[in-house]
């Protein structure tokens, strides 16, 4: 059977520690941590996986960009987003914050 291949660029978006890092490690190694390390600049993973519909099977490449949400690092931000097939932007509505 023939079998497409699908590769997507994935940014995780937002401010800092509303658990974007803690999303990804959940969706990719299936794992929760809930200590709170901040992302320095960007960190990359993948996800590769065999999505089935119909009879046709397609391979799906997920390049999943974590981009750390610090105000202060806006163009590392925006260099990262080059290429991007689609965002999720992550928040945390208990934080009280401004």
């Amino acid at each position: 059977m023939f079998v497409d291949e699908v590769k997507a660029k994935i940014c995780l978006v937002g401010d800092n520690a509303v658990g974007k890092t803690s999303l990804i490690k959940r969706f990719v190694l299936d794992i929760f941590d809930d200590k709170y390390i901040a992302t320095m600049g960007i960190k990359i993973t993948k996800k590769n996986f065999l999505l089935i519909e119909n009879e046709k099977k397609t391979y799906v490449v997920f390049s999943i960009w974590d981009v750390m949400g610090q105000k202060e690092f806006k163009a590392i931000q925006r260099s990262a987003f080059s290429g991007s097939n689609g965002f999720i932007v992550v928040s945390d509505s208990t934080d009280k914050r401004p």
